[in-house]
């Protein structure tokens, strides 16, 4: 304790613990595979709405959007909300030139189906469309050779970027898994877009 003009003023020495100054560990890969299966075996909890404050981005020029991108061999969708979200990817994916996961073929006989069922862009979200409708529709997609599948790129050997027929560079492969099997898929280049043809099945 000191004294002043001011006043007597307490000083104290402090002393840091000794776990701060150890070094921060990082978590290293994962090489064992039982430590992979161990992430897999996770399971999410939903947590009831909270009442205090929240916070959220508001006009932002960037959209989230979340997919169908696999079934299981037997999984089937019971819940109306998950049919309703996945027939509206689908129709979407059908109009939109962008999505490579339909062939040139495949996009016209779902075209096809949904003109049958008067299913566009302007009326997806209609309350007129039945929950069998829906369901059709999704079953038909399910049929489709890589629509519903995950696709894994895989390296090619050397010799594999030679041309191949009509003078073309042969496309990124893909392996490709899905409810109905495992297959090899290759990118071709068109327009207005690019599509992914089955090159091979295992």
């Amino acid at each position: 304790m000191r004294g002043g003009r001011f006043g007597s003023v307490d000083t104290h020495d402090l002393e840091e613990a000794s776990e701060f100054l150890e070094p921060k560990m990082t978590p290293g890969a994962i090489e064992d595979e039982d430590d992979y299966q161990t992430l897999e075996d996770v399971k999410t909890v939903l947590h009831k709405p909270h009442s205090s404050a929240s916070f959220a981005y508001d006009r932002v020029p960037w959209q989230l959007k979340v997919r169908k991108e696999v079934f299981s061999p037997a999984e089937t969708l019971r819940s109306p909300l998950a049919v309703n979200l996945v027939f509206c990817q689908v129709v979407f994916d059908v109009f939109s030139p962008l999505c490579i996961r339909m062939t040139t073929s495949e996009r016209s006989r779902m075209k096809t189906l949904l003109d049958e069922y008067d299913v566009d862009v302007n009326n997806v979200f209609s309350n007129k469309h039945k929950l069998s409708t829906k369901k059709n529709i999704i079953e038909m997609a399910r049929e489709l050779s890589v629509y519903f599948s995950r696709l894994y790129p895989i390296s090619k050997p050397d010799h594999a970027d030679q041309q191949i027929s009509g003078g073309q560079q042969a496309g990124q492969q893909y392996l490709c898994v899905s409810h109905s099997g495992v297959k090899l898929v290759e990118r071709q280049k068109g327009l207005p877009t690019d599509t992914l043809e089955v090159s091979g099945i295992i």
